[in-house]
């Protein structure tokens, strides 16, 4: 009798095991009826976006697109919007995640992840180190795509000058020393860099804040101008603009043609830069090598850029099927469907460039760690304005760098003090 009851016992157990773990394992069936709510910006876009090849792998999956225009507001509630928009899964802009975490609105997926063998090494690795960045560590989320920028060179111009190529992880001041080794004269309109910066001063900022540097506090109220690692800033900037090697132009339909032309022997380029280098039949062999770095932080950059991540909310009924449609998103499919887009680069290594001899050309987009900028504060344009007056006054040699700068941090402290409420 006793060993009959253990025999029934361990049958029991052995039953509820074994369904337990086939719970935890069940794989999804593609031809399951299956209806979930999607947040996405318009649902013509959605529809455009994924609806052929959605209808093609899950015939029975049904979507209904609720719109996240609202999100954009930024006065919306994230609480409040979700308790009025139950909705499974949402592709959720990159600048909210932060919101939607901290109020603990979004699902960690890294069980999930784990528990399906998802191939986290399929994508792009910085792209996930951003993506665990936004999640403290953990992955509430993944990105279809992303934005980078490099810098392109004209092999063929730095042969012809004897000069050597650029290379990955240089500072600002070796690429514009770099640019000014060109010979720039009315005859051969040669340059040595296309920027895109709207001018001068704006180029003299962004070199700052690469260097980890901020000309305005906000939240404390402050100005810095005239520190010692500005003033190597602009003296190399200055020196570069004044010897004719920069090419300062914002407008992107005539920006990248000097470079096509030959003229150019680099150029910052983005994404949508690429594209066309790729389609383009030049005369002349080119390379990529990555954004200047601060040598403070020499293996990071702020290039990298994620436009949204496809995320599930805790509030969803059907976890399950809220992830096959996320992994879904991620999948090959939709990233060669989406090739060259106006979407950004593919999340997915194996799909960021259609042949594998390309990869080298685009890795420099992705190559370095992702790092956050949460603490540029835009100048004023009360500061913008003395900036370049003083500026302005070092280009006509009526001050030098470091006059100008003494005198642009007293008038800004003046200015700023104006402008401040007394309490």
């Amino acid at each position: 009798m006793s060993s009959k009851i253990k025999m029934i016992v361990c049958t029991l157990l052995c039953t509820i095991l074994i369904s337990g773990c086939s719970k935890e394992t069940g794989s999804f069936t593609k031809d399951k009826d299956v209806t979930l709510d999607v947040g996405y910006t318009k649902e013509e876009h959605f529809k455009q976006r994924y609806s052929a090849l959605l209808e093609d792998d899950y015939p029975n999956f049904r979507v209904n697109v609720v719109s996240t225009k609202e999100l954009l507001n930024p006065d919306t509630n994230p609480v409040q919007w979700v308790k009025e928009n139950q909705v499974d899964l949402i592709y959720l802009p990159s600048e909210l995640m932060d919101s939607f975490v901290q109020e603990g609105l979004l699902a960690d997926i890294g069980p999930l992840i784990q528990k399906d063998d998802f191939d986290l090494e399929r994508f792009v690795p910085s792209v996930i180190e951003l993506t665990k960045t936004y999640g403290s560590g953990k992955i509430y989320g993944l990105p279809t795509n992303f934005y980078g920028s490099a810098i392109v060179y004209n092999k063929n111009l730095f042969e012809k000058y004897k000069i050597q190529y650029p290379e990955d992880q240089m500072t600002w001041e070796s690429i514009l020393w770099l640019s000014s080794r060109f010979p720039s004269t009315d005859s051969n309109n040669i340059k040595g860099i296309s920027l895109k910066n709207t001018n001068l001063l704006d180029l003299i900022l962004h070199i700052g804040q690469t260097s980890g540097l901020k000309a305005y506090d906000r939240q404390q109220q402050q100005v810095s101008f005239n520190g010692k690692s500005w003033i190597p800033i602009w003296e190399n900037a200055i020196q570069a603009y004044t010897n004719g090697a920069l090419d300062i132009n914002a407008d992107q339909n005539s920006y990248l043609t000097p470079f096509l032309a030959g003229e150019r022997a680099m150029a910052v380029v983005s994404y949508d830069d690429y594209k066309r280098l790729e389609q383009e039949k030049l005369p002349f062999d080119w390379s990529t090598v990555t954004m200047p770095i601060d040598p403070a932080q020499a293996d990071q950059s702020d290039s990298l850029r994620v436009p949204g991540f496809f995320v599930i909310l805790n509030s969803s009924d059907d976890m399950d099927a809220a992830w096959e449609l996320l992994k879904f998103f991620c999948s090959d499919d939709v990233a060669r469907w989406e090739y060259r887009s106006d979407y950004g680069f593919s999340s997915l290594l194996d799909q960021v460039v259609s042949k594998f001899e390309d990869r080298e050309k685009v890795t420099p987009f992705y190559k370095l760690s992702p790092k956050l900028d949460h603490d540029h504060d835009i100048l004023p344009n009360e500061l913008l304005t003395i900036t370049q007056q003083t500026l302005d006054q070092i280009l006509n040699h009526t001050l030098s760098v470091q006059e100008g700068l003494d005198s642009l941090q007293t008038k800004a402290d003046q200015e700023l003090k104006r402008m401040t409420p007394m309490d």
